[in-house]
């Protein structure tokens, strides 16, 4: 991954974030890899990390007690554990101790179903590798709990320890009695007793020292008093020295057996410590994101993001802590508009809010959660190229002007579609004509490279170059000018004025300079920006009228295809009325005959042929006539619903000529149409099919009136997943008008959370509706943002 340029950390203040985070570690192996932390462009890889942090998040929110101590790296010392015969050090033992100690914990806390099911991540991570209790109860066995050498840890020691602990006992009764007798004698001063090479030994009067037979160790450091072993206590010492390297060399034994036990799982205890690091970084990370109301926003494909109440996470632990409140802002950035321009007053937050952006970018691809809405939609660069602040170079023989020249060549020879930009102050640094026309050249080659960044500057040829580019987007940070102080809010869609008048006027500074400045400046210094900001506003005017016009006209053509379609099914009606007619006319033609061959059997018996069979002609060409009527309305009928099926698609509703329920169209060809209904799926010769309505689910298909809905029939449930707006609408107008009739008092939503525009038309619509009293989402685990729940 490039970034630029080196101290782009610095820059973005991400070191501080570093910095922070460390400290909720519990060991110095996870600090360190948080001090070179990696980033990373794919996001089946950041999702993950941030699944895992989330997780964490849970585990304390339930307040499940996550089991983690401090603990410190055994990298160097299992690498010297692998020589054969090895020991360490007592201490270098207890490190790995500890390490088993904390994998024993955690393999208890995922013993139980409940941790499995809500952290599955996290289970999965302690499941890389099997726990060995073997190995903890080898450590048991040697060690006690404050870390000392057990006397049972073999029945050598065992021995060992109980003649230390007899002969301990003789010396100290032997010592008594002797330290009695000179005491009373007057030959010991006040202190009696002390310890000198590792002995223990009288204090004596130096006047006294020829009077006590023994060894002298020491003396004062004024000379008043010596320091003397007893010559009765010598040979017990002198046992005491020898179990004591009995002792030394009996647990050099169990120690070195130790290492001998542990020396077929040193890759085992290499991955421990792993686990570990990586539990404590991912719990580190989760109460760090506590401090700023971390998220884990969506992620989106390469060609938009849009993010919802982004702080700046740094300034907002900072606020907090000052009990000052921290101004959010919101930013849509896709592949018709790549780049926002903001401008605006010194010190009214431009910065900060191009930092925010940069800096929770880092900490996302660092796999950390970020401070936006969980509905914000965020995607990964390949590239983040900066330019913020001085970059004068003594050594580089640079200004600064020439090094941020430097900058801008090196973003448009490397910038492309996966690249983050960031230029503060933009143009700046050199004369406002000739470096403002430089940063316009510049601007217009990181439009055709395609890459997505904030740019900030005072410039008004960049201000309205960002107007007319239609891949640009003007923003400003807005100023209040009755209080004469910056807002920090950031308005998108119109260009800001730098308010130098009134904000050198507000520090005081002398009228006849802001007199003299305002001549020189001119009329036209403030209408430029001002034009700026009424031309803004007018063409956002006229985007949305054109966005209206657009709905409405897709209102109206849909008017006109449901229009285009009744008449067509109107067509049909009508002949299928007059087919019915038909039929039943020649119906009633075969009673009509069967009366008239009675009749010719009795011509016939009256000898009167010749009219008996004129009539009997008579009645064949009238069915004769009847029938062909009947064929040809048929024929209509038929090719006007083969019209209608002509242009199917994937998703349409129909259902067989011969009746049945309506199905949804899963595929077809120039032959046979495959059509679901409910779990069935079949296929059906294409000329046998006709357009149907989509079927609405009900509980009940029971109809009391033909104008009103059966409130037993009404499903308080609707799914506009997949909707368009203008469905949705109409979908959703019914559902509530339907509602009204019903019994139910709470309606429940599914809308999915996408980008927020079907949710946006659920609650703008329901709002019209005064019978509802309350809207809200539910909790996360319900659905949250992409479940709307309302009350009647």
């Amino acid at each position: 991954m490039l970034l630029y340029p080196q101290d782009l950390y610095q820059k973005l203040e991400f070191d501080k974030i570093q910095e922070q985070l460390a400290t909720y570690c519990m060991g110095a192996p996870a600090k360190r890899i948080l001090q070179k932390v990696r980033l990373f462009t794919h996001k089946d890889k950041v999702e993950m990390l941030l699944d895992e942090i989330v997780e964490m998040k849970l585990c304390k929110d339930l307040q499940k007690d996550f089991p983690l101590a401090h603990y410190e790296s055994v990298l160097d010392q299992l690498g010297l554990l692998k020589k054969v015969d090895y020991v360490l050090d007592v201490e270098d033992y207890l490190k790995i101790f500890s390490h088993q100690l904390i994998f024993s914990e955690l393999n208890d806390f995922f013993k139980e179903k409940e941790h499995q099911e809500k952290f599955p991540l996290l289970y999965k991570i302690q499941t890389q590798l099997e726990y060995r209790p073997e190995l903890l109860q080898s450590f048991f066995r040697i060690f006690s709990e404050d870390g000392k050498i057990k006397p049972t840890a073999s029945p050598e020691l065992k021995k060992i320890f109980d003649a230390i602990s007899s002969k301990e006992r003789e010396l100290e009764r032997v010592f008594k009695t002797i330290a009695a007798k000179y005491k009373k004698q007057g030959f010991l001063s006040d202190n009696v007793e002390s310890f000198k090479n590792s002995r223990r030994v009288l204090s004596v009067n130096a006047e006294s020292k020829r009077k006590v037979q023994g060894i002298l160790h020491d003396e004062s450091s004024t000379g008043k008093t010596v320091f003397i072993e007893p010559a009765e206590v010598t040979e017990l010492n002198n046992d005491l020295f020898e179990l004591e390297a009995k002792k030394r060399n009996e647990v050099y034994k169990v120690l070195k057996s130790l290492s001998a036990l542990l020396r077929p799982y040193i890759d085992d205890l290499l991955l421990t410590q792993r686990i570990i690091v990586r539990f404590d970084i991912i719990q580190a990370k989760a109460l760090f994101a506590n401090a700023y109301n971390g998220q884990k926003p969506k992620f989106t494909d390469q060609k938009h993001f849009e993010v919802k109440e982004i702080y700046h996470p740094y300034l907002k632990i900072i606020n907090e802590s000052q009990q000052k409140k921290t101004i959010p802002y919101d930013l849509a950035l896709d592949q018709d508009q790549r780049l926002l321009v903001i401008s605006g007053p010194n010190a009214g937050g431009k910065t900060v809010a191009l930092k925010a952006l940069g800096l929770c970018q880092l900490m996302l691809q660092a796999g950390m959660l970020i401070p936006v809405q969980s509905n914000s939609e965020m995607r990964l660069f390949n590239k983040i190229m900066i330019d913020i602040g001085d970059q004068q170079s003594i050594e580089g023989d640079l200004s600064t002007y020439s090094s941020r020249l430097m900058n801008m060549k090196f973003f448009v020879e490397k910038a492309d579609k996966n690249t983050l930009v960031l230029i503060d102050e933009f143009g700046s640094g050199s004369d406002p004509k000739v470096g403002g026309a430089i940063a316009e050249g510049v601007l217009h080659q990181l439009i055709r490279r395609k890459c997505m960044g904030i740019i900030t500057t005072h410039y008004s040829n960049i201000k309205n170059y960002a107007y007319k580019a239609k891949s640009i987007l003007n923003g400003a940070m807005l100023f209040d000018k009755d209080e004469l102080k910056p807002t920090y809010k950031l308005k998108l869609g119109q260009p800001g004025s730098s308010f130098a008048f009134e904000i050198a006027n507000k520090i005081g500074m002398p009228k006849e300079i802001l007199s003299y400045a305002r001549k020189k400046a001119g009329k036209n210094s403030k209408t430029i920006d001002q034009l700026l900001i009424d031309l803004q506003h007018e063409k956002k005017v006229l985007e949305d009228k054109l966005l209206e016009n657009f709905d409405e006209s897709h209102r109206l053509n849909r008017l006109i295809k449901n229009y285009e379609q009744m008449k067509d099914d109107l067509v049909i009606k009508k002949k299928r009325l007059k087919l019915e007619a038909k039929e039943k006319s020649y119906l009633n033609l075969s009673d009509y005959e069967k009366e008239l061959q009675k009749i010719i059997k009795d011509l016939k018996k009256e000898k009167d042929l010749e009219r008996a069979t004129a009539k009997l002609n008579e009645i064949k060409s009238k069915r004769q006539e009847e029938r062909s009527t009947i064929k040809e309305i048929s024929n209509q009928v038929f090719a006007k619903e083969i019209e209608q099926v002509k242009d199917i698609k994937v998703g349409q509703f129909v259902k067989l000529r011969a009746g049945g329920d309506s199905g949804k169209v899963v595929s077809f060809d120039d032959k046979k149409v495959k059509l679901q209904i409910g779990i069935m799926s079949f296929e059906v010769p294409r000329n046998e099919i006709i357009l149907a309505d989509q079927p609405i689910e009900t509980k009940s298909r029971s109809i009391l009136t033909d104008t009103a809905t059966n409130p037993q029939t009404f499903e308080s449930k609707l799914d506009i997943r997949g909707y368009s707006k203008m469905e949705a609408m109409d979908s959703i107008q019914e559902f509530f008008d339907n509602a009204l009739l019903g019994s139910d008092n709470q309606l429940k939503i599914l809308h999915g959370k996408g980008t927020g525009v079907l949710k946006k038309v659920v609650w703008k619509k329901a709002k019209e509706y005064k019978d509802f009293v309350k809207i809200w989402h539910p909790e996360e685990e319900f659905g949250g943002h992409g479940v709307t729940l309302i009350s009647l």
